[in-house]
């Protein structure tokens, strides 16, 4: 008798990644990432911010990406920030997965000085440049993953209604202009307090967070031009320099000024 057990495990690529930076830290992703990521805080902390939730992470915890979320993040030091991340790409462990998306989350049974040692292993064999090391690198990596796999909280996307995807349409192509709330509700044909209710129960935010968060992101991207403060105002639609920072800086952690340095730095 023979018996015999096939499962595709696709992982077209892992990368493993040491980071570490001063101070502060702002990285945004608007088109959300095509692999996901598991991500150890060694030092410092962050604020991450999706369409979907805002989640807050320090020293000593594992969190989770998925794979095309949009998002931004926010790291501040203490005074340095320092982590580990695991990038997984293309990979379907089980069908039924499709059904329901990982959610971003924090893994707080897996948040030890273990998962430390074994990311800091993962990416010490995959430094060598052996191939046989990778290899390893690669089998701790499943290792990882099938103890990981059952801690993960998986969602359905929310449900948007007609008129929330029509807010969400109306704000992406007027964000630089200060419509009120009455007027965006007006044009998906509802009341204020409807669009109000509908931003905070499907997506936990505001009609104008959502606004200034679309904002941010592109004065973010016109912060490594050499455009003027006055000039992302006027194209982002901030109605002051004085306002611009004061959001910049709450969602980000630094003033515009702070990050147009830590650009030009690093480049």
């Amino acid at each position: 008798m023979t018996e015999e057990y096939q499962k595709a495990l696709c992982m077209s690529e892992l990368a493993v990644r040491h980071s570490t930076f001063a101070g502060a830290h702002f990285y945004d992703l608007d088109s959300g990432k095509v692999n996901s990521s598991f991500i150890f805080v060694v030092q410092g902390g962050a604020k991450l911010f999706s369409l979907r939730k805002t989640l807050s992470v320090q020293a000593g915890e594992l969190f989770y990406i998925p794979d095309g979320l949009p998002y931004s993040l926010q790291w501040t030091g203490a005074p340095d920030i320092e982590y580990y991340s695991l990038h997984a790409l293309s990979k379907r462990y089980d069908s039924a997965m499709q059904t329901n998306e990982n959610a971003l989350q924090k893994i707080p049974a897996l948040s030890n000085a273990g998962t430390l040692a074994l990311f800091r292993k993962i990416f010490s064999l995959m430094a060598s440049g052996g191939r046989a090391e990778k290899i390893r690198a690669v089998s701790l990596y499943y290792s990882f993953y099938a103890d990981a796999l059952p801690l993960l909280e998986t969602e359905r996307p929310p449900e948007l209604s007609p008129a929330l995807r029509k807010a969400l349409e109306v704000l992406q192509k007027t964000y630089r202009e200060n419509k009120s709330v009455e007027e965006i509700a007006a044009a998906c044909y509802i009341s204020a307090s409807r669009l109000f209710h509908l931003f905070q129960t499907r997506l936990d935010t505001t009609p104008v967070a959502y606004r200034n968060e679309l904002r941010v992101r592109r004065a973010a991207e016109l912060l490594r031009t050499d455009a003027s403060l006055e000039e992302i105002c006027a194209e982002t639609g901030f109605s002051s320099v004085t306002y611009f920072r004061e959001i910049f800086k709450s969602r980000t952690g630094m003033t515009p000024s702070e990050y147009r340095r830590k650009i030009y730095n690093q480049s």
